[in-house]
Order: structure tokens, then sequence, then C-alpha cells
């Protein structure tokens, strides 16, 4: 698939989005439960499959003591509710439609993150609506998140700020993004590199920079590109 058919097929896919999207609600109509619920799919979703990320998220927002949110107390039985919750298979919806049994990947890692965010979020009085509400900019926000959330990095939390409707022009640098940019323009960005506040945003810079031509709104680019990639991986046409 050479570059010029790959950008056809991401603008042909902007186009469905925006015939097709509508306008979610505004973030600080979300409930904390709502919050809380976006931001461990971003945490469980690095280096793991969309579909496995969002199955992982539903088994732990099943957990009863997280239905406390926000008044929850002390936290310390968390990390070991999250790990006996993800100890089990849980059913993945496939690309074929059906659904298979998976084992999570990284239970003590995931436990250990969503727990330690609890515990630095809630006990302490504060909530994941008070966080967003102090900051002025959707970079300062993402800097906060990243501080704050364990196991959250640049990617996640622009994710995060994206899916609840706090900013969509942040860019979401996942392995499509960089496979794309590879291809695109030659430049290979490894993981590492994108860890950091400092070089993620260098990063998004060029991007953002790149995109312009296609249009459309750094959301909905990445969004499509997103497909597109995926799509194109799983049918080895890339």
């Amino acid at each position: 698939m050479t570059i010029e058919s790959l950008n056809s097929a991401i603008i042909g896919v902007c186009e469905e989005i925006q015939k097709r999207q509508k306008t979610g609600k505004e973030w600080k109509k979300y409930g904390e439960f709502e919050l809380l619920t976006e931001l461990i799919f971003c945490i469980v979703s690095s280096q793991v499959k969309y579909e496995m990320a969002m199955a992982i998220t539903d088994r732990i927002m099943q957990i009863e003591t997280l239905n406390k949110i926000p008044s929850i107390g002390p936290c310390e039985s968390i990390c070991d509710h999250v790990y006996e919750a993800l100890k089990s298979p849980i059913m993945v919806h496939q690309s074929d439609g059906s659904f298979a049994a998976q084992l999570p990947r990284f239970p003590k890692r995931i436990s250990k993150f969503v727990s330690d965010t609890i515990v630095e979020i809630y006990p302490s009085g504060r909530t994941i609506h008070a966080l967003l509400s102090c900051c002025s900019s959707p970079q300062q926000a993402r800097k906060l998140l990243v501080e704050v959330v364990k196991g959250m990095g640049p990617k996640q939390a622009s994710l995060f700020l994206r899916r609840i409707n706090f900013s969509g022009e942040l860019a979401v640098i996942d392995t499509h993004i960089m496979d794309y940019i590879k291809r695109a323009n030659g430049i290979l960005i490894e993981p590492s590199m994108i860890s950091k506040i400092k070089t993620y945003e260098s990063m998004e810079t060029s991007y953002l920079d790149s995109i312009k031509s296609f249009g459309f709104s750094t959301g909905c680019v990445d969004l499509a590109m997103w497909i597109t990639m995926r799509v194109g991986k799983q049918e080895a046409l890339i």
C-alpha cells in the first residue's frame, strides 16, 4: 500500500467519521464514576489491545468497592480486589464478531497502577473533576495526569482527555500513529522517545504540523489513521 493510497484511505475514513460523529457531552457533565472508568481504561490500554482493555476495564469497574467513588475511604485492599478480579479469563470481543475467553495480561501491574491511582486521588479528598477543573489548558491537564495517575504516560493522558471531551487537539501518538509516521516521513519513533512529556510534546508538534494538509481536526485524523492502520495490518495490506 503506497503512502498516497494510505492517505486517501485516511481522508475517506475522516469523511465517514464526520458524517457519523455525534457531539459528546462536556466533560464537566461526567459523573465521577464515569471519569474513573475512562481513566482506568486509559491506564489499562497501554500495551494492551483495545478490545482487551475494554473487557478488563468492565471487569474492574464491577468491583463493589469502587461503587463508593468518590467518598471511598482507605484503599489498601483495592490492589488485592483488582488482582483477584483479573485472575480469571475474560470474554473479549474478536474481530470476526465472536467472543473468546482470555486471561488478562499484566494483572499485577494493572492492579498496582489502579490501586495506587485511587489511593493518590480519593482518600486525600480530591476528585478527578477537581484535578481537571484547576487546569487552564489541555497541556497543563496532561502534565498533571502524568504526575498523579500511576502508569499513565503522555499518550494515555492525551487519550483520556480526548475520550471525555476535555480536548480533541492533543495527539494520541500510539503504535499505529508511529508506524504511519515511519511510512510517511521515514522517521522511526521508539516508545522511549514519547514516554516523557518534553520529548512527547516535541514529537507532537512535528506530527500536528504534518497532518494539517488532511484538512480535518486532530482528533478526526488520529482516529481515522488508527482505524486505517489497524485494518490495514489485520488484512496484511500494510
